[in-house]
């Protein structure tokens, strides 16, 4: 029977779950041993191509296991296509070597064990420089629906009118190609945000309506819009701010006047807005987590899986890891760092410890 090309895709993920795992730092600190198990279709009439293809697929997991480590669930869906484009797409950058532990054919498929050697921090020094970038940006995520003239609307004026507006205060803004299938949907909304690393959350609802025999103008049209926006935090989902405004348009295009009133009040109520998202990120306090004596990824990762669970930590992301080192930046709810310390190392002491304390820095080391 036809094995699909969904099923083996399936295969080798849950094997690379399921058999990818770290082995600890090179001898000569080249990197990162990973072994790693794949699957790939069997060509009978090319084993050597086959062979080959197997061993790639290998390399390729390995890498992406040590990749991921980069990636913390807040900024999944917002760093995969880097990942997919400057890591994955270019896997074999980051690999010193590899070799076959073993291989069989299993039925349609080819089987392949491998030890690979990942550039750990070639790695770490990609993800650097992208998230450099965005040095004291926070990321909003805008919904906007819009209605003109009692009907509703696919465009985003109201939405690309909040972010020229905010574009000079602390934000970044997630990409136009996030999609919200039901913007009426907050509960949607709300978790496509938090997959895309989102902090804020703007949803606007904006209407504009024609104004009869207001203009003096001859064949200008005259168009009145009502925006009303809601800023909430993705944290607790809890409503930070809500902002109302009211603008018109004049132009002799009927719907490029509509399109300039809800810009114009679009504009007008996320000017409201910003100065209190800004001070909203006031409340939280920036720190660097410094972690030594790691030796391999799984313990890496099981820290990070700890960090995610303390309440205290509104979000983390790992800035740099090498040499059995690494720095984690955290915007954390707590003035006390000995404090967040301690919460940590109730969730594994027999894991970690505490090295010290210096301004605005843990350091752990693993036992």
């Amino acid at each position: 029977m036809k094995i699909t090309t969904k099923i083996i895709t399936l295969m080798v993920i849950s094997l690379m779950l399921a058999g990818c795992y770290s082995l600890g730092l090179s001898s000569k600190g080249e990197g990162e041993y990973v072994k790693v198990e794949s699957f790939v279709e069997l060509d009978p009439y090319n084993l050597r191509g086959t062979r080959e293809r197997g061993l790639e697929e290998a390399e390729k997991l390995a890498v992406k296991e040590v990749a991921e480590i980069f990636i913390s669930p807040m900024e999944q869906d917002r760093l995969q296509p880097f990942l997919e484009t400057e890591i994955l797409a270019k896997y074999k950058n980051f690999v010193h070597s590899s070799h076959v532990i073993a291989k069989e054919q299993r039925g349609e498929l080819y089987y392949t064990k491998a030890k690979v050697l990942v550039a750990v921090r070639e790695i770490s020094d990609r993800f650097e420089t992208m998230k450099r970038e965005d040095t004291k940006k926070f990321p909003i995520l805008v919904s906007s629906s819009e209605i003109v003239d009692s009907v509703p609307q696919k465009s985003d004026i109201c939405k690309n009118s909040i972010y020229r507006s905010l574009k000079d205060y602390q934000f970044s803004f997630l990409g136009s190609n996030i999609k919200i299938e039901n913007k009426t949907d907050t509960n949607e909304i709300f978790e496509v945000a938090k997959r895309n690393g989102a902090k804020f959350v703007i949803i606007s609802e904006a209407e504009s309506y024609k104004l009869e025999n207001i203009s003096t103008i001859s064949n200008f049209n005259t168009y009145k819009a009502n925006a009303n926006l809601k800023a909430y935090s993705t944290k607790n989902y809890k409503l930070i701010k809500q902002e109302t405004a009211q603008a018109s348009g004049l132009d002799g295009v009927a719907n490029i006047a509509s399109e300039k009133a809800i810009s114009n009040a679009c504009k007008k109520a996320s000017m409201q807005i910003a100065n209190i998202l800004e001070k909203n990120l006031h409340n939280y306090k920036e720190i660097t987590i410094t972690v030594e004596n790691i030796k391999k990824v799984d313990r890496l990762k099981k820290l990070q899986v700890a960090l995610m669970s303390i309440e205290e930590i509104e979000d983390f992301s790992l800035e740099r890891y090498s040499s059995s080192s690494a720095d984690f930046k955290a915007h954390i709810k707590t003035d006390s760092t000995q404090e967040l310390a301690a919460r940590i190392l109730r969730k594994d002491s027999t894991t970690f410890d505490v090295a010290g304390f210096a301004k605005g820095r843990i350091f752990l080391y693993f036992n």
